[in-house]
């Protein structure tokens, strides 16, 4: 489909492809593809490998819902936007690196990505979206980069094997219940720049160090 300026395609859909891997197509009768549309791979249980080129600036809302056999997914440098519950329920995700030019991680982008053991956030990243990565029961460890603001209410919630978490310096409030039964995380490091951590964000952990920092000094 051709977007609204006329200057490129957005991506649709797979139709009926059967296959397990996808490489998915840069161009379209000479005009390149900018955006994954909103549901476009939506219930896509065949698929286990998506290769996103580079060009893609944005993944529409529930692009990936429920593709629950995925288990790689390679998202191009300068991608812009991940809509709310774009990869929910993939719960065979292993890995997943976020670029440096994506500004947010909007609501439930990854929830109950169980399988979730690497995670890699981008630089630019302003904001940690409510319920982002609740219910990645597989995380291990979590590094918040500087660029955050702000880390939403339940954005780490149920992560049971998270066991570190560091917190980047410009951090200014971390939400209610967002690192809520986290029964595993023992180790926090949290930057005295933090004006409000809210109700039982750190709830039903079983925390044995907390480190406030002084990044500046």
């Amino acid at each position: 489909e051709l977007n609204g300026s006329g200057t490129g395609y957005i991506f649709k859909g797979i139709g009926e492809y059967i296959g397990s891997e996808l490489n998915v197509a840069n161009s379209h009768k000479a005009l390149p593809i900018y955006t994954i549309s909103a549901n476009a791979f939506e219930n896509a249980d065949n698929l286990t490998k998506i290769t996103i080129p580079e060009g893609f600036t944005s993944i529409g809302e529930n692009a990936f819902l429920n593709c629950s056999n995925l288990e790689t997914i390679v998202l191009p440098r300068n991608l812009v936007h991940i809509g709310s519950q774009a990869f929910y329920n993939c719960v065979h995700l292993k890995n997943v690196t976020i670029g440096d030019c994506v500004k947010d991680i909007y609501k439930n982008a990854f929830d109950n990505c169980a399988n979730l053991e690497n995670l890699t956030i981008g630089n630019s990243i302003a904001s940690i979206g409510y319920d982002s990565f609740h219910f990645c029961s597989s995380l291990k460890e979590v590094l918040i980069p500087d660029s955050v603001k702000y880390i939403g209410a339940y954005a780490f919630t149920y992560c049971k094997e998270l066991s570190k978490v560091t917190i980047g310096e410009n951090v200014e409030r971390i939400g209610k219940r967002a690192f809520f039964h986290c029964e595993l995380l023992a180790n926090v490091i949290i930057p005295i720049t933090v004006k409000s951590i809210e109700e039982n964000a750190f709830g039903d952990c079983t925390l044995q160090k907390v480190e406030f920092v002084n990044y500046v000094g």
